[in-house]
């Protein structure tokens, strides 16, 4: 048996109203095969939580209408600015944004990966802006 699929059948088992978990920053390491894979199956109602800083992966899902909510701390193309299609979706209220800071997003997969509610950030004791 092999581990090796199409991104079709990788995603051939996200239905409707999933949550799904994208790498990737910016333009950069995005899952763009399985991105087109889920606009091409249709699927609607996700819940996204991208990387802290996403791109162009998570503006084509709500380009494609695919997207119902999502955390995030920025959706940009770099030097281009806010992803268009999330700008508009913003503007216009037609998904939910859960905003946090990227430690947020970073601990709350932590979390997750280890079945914990929560995961508590360390506290900063070293550099020189931490509270004391």
């Amino acid at each position: 048996m092999t581990k090796v699929t199409t991104p079709d059948e990788a995603v051939a088992d996200i239905p409707d109203g999933a949550t799904v978990a994208l790498g990737g920053v910016h333009s950069h390491n995005g899952p763009l095969a399985l991105v087109h894979a889920l606009i091409r199956k249709g699927v609607r109602g996700l819940t996204l939580i991208p990387t802290p800083s996403a791109g162009l992966p998570v503006d084509l899902l709500i380009a494609a209408g695919c997207v119902a909510k999502l955390h995030v701390s920025y959706v940009g193309l770099e030097f281009l600015g806010l992803a268009p299609n999330f700008r508009r979706a913003a503007e216009a209220g037609t998904i939910e944004i859960v905003e946090g800071d990227e430690a947020w997003i970073v601990f709350g997969m932590r979390a997750g990966a280890a079945r914990l509610p929560f995961m508590a950030l360390p506290r900063c004791t070293r550099a020189p802006t931490c509270p004391r």
